[in-house]
């Protein structure tokens, strides 16, 4: 059976380096829900009608071209039959499958696009490893392995950098994608819950470490190797989300209500923290950063808005109806992707370019 997996696969492999389309895609047109003028946003979006047994996972982007996978999963078990790596091409509407893998007992999860790779954590057997796929061969590489007693491993990237924290040794680690360096970030840093994320902007990575009873955000240049911030806060705060560039760090700290995240922001010139979202009615799922514009999923009318922190001015990216956008995050360039399950049978794959 393993060697009848084997030459499926590489048969899979040929028809992927020559270019033709494998079945399984969403093979529909993508629509276009706003064309707006030159200088704004414009929303893409590409409906999966999904085959009978499958299940929409995880998507990211980078450039013109955004990938989501399509998973068999195991009956009654946290683990997948088979999965499919699709990429939509923006430009054309093309869409191809560049991976499939079936198997008994594995998982894939945490992609992220970035440079002329897809990344990915993979669970099988008894490792959790960190590879690196390239779509134009099919080939799969391990950058590296750790034991499936591992918690789960959340991979961030600002298409320069991969960052993941590693519990074992309350590390950072970082992955340079031109070198394919891998090196430590941090050690002994602060992790307060286990589905926290070592974000990582134009190669600055913040994160929280205990410094005499109390918490201190640092704000780390992984290029100088050099802590350029450090951010103390009030008594041992926990902290659940921190993201930080060159000009500013914006959190969350752990709440009882996680899923209603307030967000804070300190700005290095003037060192004065403020609060994003004081408006009770604004309720955050969750938030993404990039380059002075935060995105915001609001669960209270299911939208995605942005706010450009140096004017404060807000406005909602999606068109009004009913949405339920779930995987929300930045790309490298950027932009804004998520995945609304409004319709769990036909998931739409939603691309929010900004100008």
């Amino acid at each position: 059976m393993k060697k009848k997996l084997q030459t499926v696969l590489c048969v899979l492999c040929v028809m992927l380096s020559a270019g033709l389309p494998v079945s399984g895609c969403s093979q529909e047109q993508p629509t276009e829900q706003k064309q707006n003028k030159a200088g704004e946003e414009t929303v893409q979006e590409l409906p999966i009608h999904l085959e009978e047994g499958w299940t929409a996972g995880d998507i990211t982007a980078n450039g013109d071209t955004a990938f989501y996978l399509l998973v068999k999963e195991e009956p009654m078990a946290q683990s997948m039959q088979a999965a499919k790596l699709c990429a939509w091409d923006l430009k054309s509407g093309q869409e191809n499958v560049v991976y499939e893998y079936a198997s008994d007992g594995f998982y894939l999860n945490e992609l992220k696009a970035a440079d002329d790779g897809v990344f990915w954590v993979r669970t099988e057997g008894e490792q959790r490893a960190v590879e690196r796929l390239d779509p134009t061969t099919g080939k799969v590489k391990v950058i590296e392995q750790y034991g499936a007693e591992e918690n789960d491993i959340l991979l961030q990237s600002d298409g320069k950098y991969l960052t993941w924290y590693c519990e074992e040794t309350a590390s950072i680690r970082g992955y340079e994608i031109a070198t394919e360096n891998l090196f430590d970030v941090a050690q002994q840093v602060r992790v307060d819950v286990p589905f926290v994320r070592a974000n990582v902007i134009d190669g600055i990575c913040a994160y929280a470490v205990d410094q005499g009873g109390k918490t201190t955000i640092q704000v780390y240049d992984l290029a100088a190797q050099k802590v350029l911030q450090k951010i103390p806060l009030e008594g041992s705060t926990a902290l659940f989300n921190i993201v930080a560039d060159r000009e500013r760090c914006l959190y969350s700290y752990l709440q009882e209500g996680v899923m209603d995240q307030r967000i804070f922001v300190y700005d290095y010139a003037d060192g004065k923290e403020t609060v994003v979202n004081e408006d009770e009615n604004l309720y955050v799922f969750s938030w993404s950063y990039d380059d002075g514009q935060l995105f915001l999923n609001e669960r209270n009318d299911n939208a995605i808005l942005v706010e450009t922190l140096d004017t404060g001015a807000r406005k909602t990216l999606s068109k009004e109806g009913k949405h339920l956008y779930v995987f929300g995050s930045t790309t490298p360039d950027g932009n804004y992707l998520a995945l609304d399950t409004a319709d769990e049978k036909v998931p739409v794959l939603t691309w929010f370019q900004m100008p």
